[in-house]
Formats: structure tokens, C-alpha cells, sequence
């Protein structure tokens, strides 16, 4: 169940768009801001302030994949696959971060304080290998002692 706080927030948002459509995206990032994800009864939620049918909002909710459908860590770690950062070496970043935090890609680990992610592309080739903890990048990270800095950061 949304907070009041949120349902206002929502509610507010539908007077700054031509669409009450058109607030469903910044309404899902509210949800997920309260909550750590989206969840199936809170998207009936903004579907009914919003207008919308639960499917409607479903729909755009599982499209982007930056919304969570189920509880993740509270910090998430975004490491860069593409091509410049795997020609530096991002594959070594990968298993070390996996292994030091033990836990799978598209995973959360045990205490709840991280969900790793696999990316396309965080578009700082310069600073490859890289990794994004909460949209913050960190990089080059070519040592294990960088990267357990950068973990430690968000303990």
C-alpha cells in the first residue's frame, strides 16, 4: 500500500502532463523510491489514481528494466559488458565482484545490500572497466583493491 505522501505526489504529477498517461513513468519511479520495487499491488494503485488499468500499467512497468518487480538490494551495482569494457577487462571485474559478494547476476546478495546487474553499455568508455553503484560510476576499476573501495563506500 502507498503512503499518502506518494498517492499525493502522484496525484500532483497528473496536473504537470497534457495525459494523466503521461505520469505513469514518474509515478513508478515514486513507487519504487517508497518501496525498493514496483509490486503487483502497488501498480493497481497508480493504475487507479492514474485511470489507467493494472495491464496498462503493468505493461509499461515490465517493459523498462528499471523498474523492479521484486524486493532487490538497497544499492545497485551496474557493471559495463560492452565492447570497450570487456577489451579492458571487464570479464575479471565481473567474477571478482560476483565472487567477493557472492552472489549471481541479476542477483541481490544475502544481507540485502546489493543487486548486481550485467549492462549493455553505462556509455563512459574512458573509464573502462567500470561499474555504476546507484547511477554513481566509478573506473577504471583494473585492481581488486579499487573495486572493494568502491564496495566499501556503500557498506
Amino acid at each position: 500500500m502507498l503512503s499518502e505522501a506518494t498517492r499525493n505526489r502522484i496525484v500532483e504529477l497528473i496536473d504537470r502532463y497534457p495525459h494523466r498517461r503521461s505520469a505513469l513513468l514518474p509515478s513508478l519511479y515514486l513507487v519504487q523510491d517508497e518501496a525498493g520495487y514496483v509490486s503487483e499491488e502497488s501498480m493497481a494503485e497508480v493504475g487507479e489514481l492514474l485511470r489507467l488499468t493494472p495491464a496498462d500499467v503493468k505493461s509499461v512497468a515490465s517493459y523498462y528494466t528499471m523498474f523492479f518487480k521484486k524486493p532487490v538490494g538497497r544499492h545497485t551495482i551496474d557493471i559495463c559488458t560492452n565492447l570497450s569494457c570487456k577489451a579492458r577487462g571487464c570479464d575479471k571485474l565481473v567474477a571478482y565482484v560476483l565472487k567477493k559478494l557472492n552472489v549471481e547476476v541479476g542477483g541481490s546478495t544475502a544481507d540485502g545490500r546489493f543487486l548486481v546487474q550485467s549492462v549493455e553499455c553505462l556509455g563512459q568508455c574512458e573509464r573502462a572497466p567500470m561499474l555504476e553503484v546507484d547511477l554513481e560510476p566509478f573506473g577504471p576499476l583494473v585492481t581488486p583493491e579499487s573495486v572493494d573501495a568502491v564496495l566499501d563506500r556503500f557498506s
